[in-house]
């Protein structure tokens, strides 16, 4: 256990990065396939924009970066980004039914249930539930 304290400084995580090729192809699976709503898309300078989707009522939003920074997993790769769900098997069939493709099916595993897809762009997300195997 951390003998830290804790501060009020900081809130919440506000965005988190994802690398993609193509922003546009990008907003087209997150808000049609995952359901996500857009939250802003605004001018970034020459030839940039400021993108971000978010499931409905989440205060963290996913900026879709195209040409910008070094933030976030490189493209093409496993992004460390979870994402949650009420319900492990539910979330899987709905979203398989919206075009995601899963690279590890749904198991219950001891820590919660757990399945594994990947975007337009081949980067890797977890999918969580609370619904352990046991």
């Amino acid at each position: 256990m951390s003998t830290a304290s804790t501060t009020t400084a900081i809130s919440h995580i506000s965005v988190v990065t994802v690398q993609v090729k193509d922003q546009d192809a990008a907003l087209q699976f997150y808000t049609e396939r995952l359901g996500f709503e857009k939250r802003s898309d605004a001018p970034m300078g020459e030839g940039m924009r400021w993108l971000t989707v978010a499931p409905a009522g989440a205060a963290t939003e996913v900026v879709l970066a195209r040409g910008f920074g070094d933030g976030g997993a490189p493209l093409g790769k496993n992004t460390g980004l979870v994402l949650e769900t009420d319900d492990i098997d539910a979330a899987h069939r709905e979203l398989s039914g919206r075009g995601v493709h899963f690279t590890k099916q749904p198991s219950k595993e001891d820590f919660g249930g757990w399945a594994e897809f990947v975007d337009g762009d081949g980067n890797g997300f977890g999918l969580h539930s609370n619904q352990t195997g046991r």
